[in-house]
């Protein structure tokens, strides 16, 4: 997935990149630098997602937060509150509430269960998504049924697919096993896709392979990417791709596409650069 953004971008990457809007010229092979402060580290995929100097080697998402982390973690880990007693291997616990589950990537963006498994980003949306894409697809909010490669679903209902990346940024039970982001959004997500997709905000029962789930329902998918974002105006700090768009989505795509219709001002830590900093 490449260029959401609007100016020149130099750099040569291999996934998600350069959401943002200035001069990207750093090289990554995944998700990369979605902070706005020296990112020094050599990451492999999503990296990044906080605002201090990231200066540690991490193989995929790492540090998404603002404390101090002493722990040994393979990805992201240690982003919520409450007890964690589940194995990662990727980037974990983003909530508040106990969390279960064994994840290998970002895991528990949202809050509520998800048992779904996803591929690719998932859910930023709010409606179905059920098409088909290669690239970004669906971050508007009606029907979305493709099966897609890129991001997926950050929206709002039920998600029960099975992703493999950033996973549960929330705040409830999560006992799903996933492998990436995971569960940024809330509503039921039971599509199969590979890519980005469904950015809307109704029923997802595809299956994906990238971001899932950033938001707040019931989310039992298992997912392999980032995951739900969310659906309105985010104007927070986020750690994965963020909400582009509003209306319905059933082409197939190969690359990075431009959903979105609403103001972005977040920061965000997953998906590439939404925001505004130069990152090099």
């Amino acid at each position: 997935l490449h260029q959401y953004s609007s100016h020149d971008i130099p750099s040569k990457v291999n996934k998600l990149h350069q959401y943002s809007s200035h001069d990207i010229r750093s090289k990554v092979n995944g998700l990369h630098q979605y902070s706005s402060h020296d990112i020094r580290s050599k990451v492999n995929k999503l990296h990044q997602y906080s605002s201090h100097n990231i200066r540690s080697k991490v193989n995929k998402l790492h540090q998404y937060s603002s404390h101090d982390i002493r722990s040994k973690v393979n990805k992201l880990h240690q982003y919520s509150s409450h007890d964690i007693r589940s194995k990662v291997n990727g980037l974990h616990q983003y909530s508040s509430h106990n969390i279960r589950s064994k994840v290998n990537k970002l895991h528990q963006y949202s809050s509520h269960n998800i048992r779904s498994k996803v591929n690719g980003l998932h859910q930023y949306s709010s409606h179905n998504i059920r098409s088909k894409v290669n690239g970004l697809h669906q971050y508007s909010c009606h029907d979305i049924r493709s099966k897609v490669n890129g991001l997926h679903q950050y929206s709002s209902h039920n998600i029960r697919s099975k992703v493999n990346k950033l996973h549960q940024y929330s705040s409830h039970n999560i006992r799903s096993k996933v492998n990436g982001l995971h569960q940024y959004s809330s509503h039921n997500i039971r599509s199969k896709v590979n890519g980005l997709h469904q950015y809307s905000c109704h029923d997802i029962r595809s299956k994906v392979n990238g971001l899932h789930q950033y938001r707040s329902h019931n989310i039992r998918s298992k997912v392999n990417g980032l995951h739900q974002y969310s659906s309105h105006n985010i104007r927070s700090k986020v750690n994965g791709l963020h909400q582009y768009s509003s209306h319905n989505i059933r082409s197939k795509v190969n690359g990075l596409h431009q959903y979105s219709c609403h103001d972005i001002r977040s920061k965000v830590n997953e998906l590439h650069q939404y925001s505004s900093h130069n990152i090099r």
